[in-house]
């Protein structure tokens, strides 16, 4: 398969996801949050492992530093600009600073757990994947990949079948005991293994993968319906064969999908910002609530917004360019801050190119 067609799939399938994230946190509780929350982090976690397979080979240590700068620099750069903001409304507000309450909010975000995080709980994504792509990686190490995969869906399970744990472990490393089932699923994936090209496959192969991603999408709608809510970064799962199911089958119908579409410029811009998208979209979810209540002096913006179906298209519109505004502007003084500009990676040959080496 040649490179353009690897990296459009991935490209595809990342952008629909950070895409489905936004708009997760967008809707309001109900039918549509509980079905994209059965599938669209187990499909990040599985296409994380997608993109790693290319440098699986490398040394370890060299591979926990490379995550180390990509995803542990934009965990505490977010959490900074998280915690300011928070501050900056106080002060606002007329509140005065308190430094025994910051540090507790400071201590709270370093823990890495959504539910304890005063604000931006979307950052435990970045220290829980920290922790399943260098366990996965290291068990790959000693086990090779198919039993790394066995050992991670039996400890995943387990945790499943425990929840809710009577406490948490920091940086989320419970829900990454879950989460490396589907990182190391997307390392089978990665190269040398190839998906086949949709470009070049028969309209019978392209009808055949359709109404098979179809099918998964929809069996995936009817899951969601009877197993409510689930949220990995919660532990929340419902009925452990339903949510495995379910996010095997949602995985599965986007990658589908992602073959079948042809490159797309947009879902190319959204996939390569998702690492700036991810931890920004809630904060300026907040900002637009704010600006608009100091602009029409609605005692709750975000209530009448909704109400007036004016908050899904706002949310989605901001939540999505000025992250990327952001992410041009910084990029081009201190990309380090976005965790880019680190460690060289080793080269890869041409066919085997992914979407973020590009």
């Amino acid at each position: 398969m040649a490179s353009r067609e690897r990296v459009s799939w991935l490209d595809n399938a990342r952008g629909i996801g950070i895409l489905l994230v936004v708009l997760g946190h967008a809707v309001a509780p109900g039918y549509v949050r509980d079905l994209l929350y059965a599938f669209h982090m187990p499909l990040f976690f599985f296409l994380a492992g997608v993109t790693a397979a290319a440098a699986a080979s490398a040394p370890w240590p060299r591979q926990v530093h490379r995550y180390a700068h990509s995803l542990l620099i934009p965990f505490a750069v977010f959490g900074l600009m998280s915690l300011a903001c928070i501050e900056l409304v106080a002060l606002h507000r007329g509140a005065p600073p308190h430094w025994q309450s910051l540090l507790r909010e400071m201590a709270s975000v370093a823990y890495g757990v959504a539910e304890w995080m005063p604000v931006n709980s979307v950052l435990w994504f970045f220290p829980a994947l920290f922790v399943a792509a260098c366990g996965s990686l290291l068990l790959v190490k000693l086990v090779g990949r198919m039993r790394a995969l066995m050992i991670a869906t039996i400890a995943g399970v387990a945790v499943i079948l425990l929840s809710p744990l009577p406490f948490r472990l920091p940086w989320s490393a419970d829900s990454a005991v879950v989460a490396s089932m589907f990182f190391l699923g997307g390392l089978q994936f990665g190269p040398p293994r190839r998906l086949p090209a949709a470009g070049h496959d028969s309209g019978t192969h392209r009808a055949s993968l359709a109404i098979l991603s179809l099918l998964g999408l929809l069996a995936t709608a009817a899951i969601a319906k009877v197993n409510g809510f689930v949220n990995i970064n919660e532990l929340r799962f419902g009925n452990p064969l339903l949510y495995l199911l379910g996010s095997v089958l949602g995985t599965a119908g986007i990658i589908g999908l992602s073959i079948l579409l042809p490159a797309s410029r947009g879902l190319r811009l959204l996939s390569r910002e998702s690492r700036t998208i991810f931890p920004m979209h809630i904060l300026v979810f907040s900002g637009v609530s704010m600006l608009v209540g100091a602009a029409t002096r609605w005692p709750d913006p975000e209530a009448v917004l909704r109400a007036r179906g004016w908050i899904v298209p706002l949310h989605l519109v901001f939540g999505l360019t000025l992250p990327i505004v952001f992410a041009w502007i910084v990029r081009r003084r201190a990309p380090w801050l976005l965790g880019e500009g680190g460690p060289r990676r080793r080269p890869v040959a041409s066919g085997q190119r992914l979407a973020w080496q590009h």
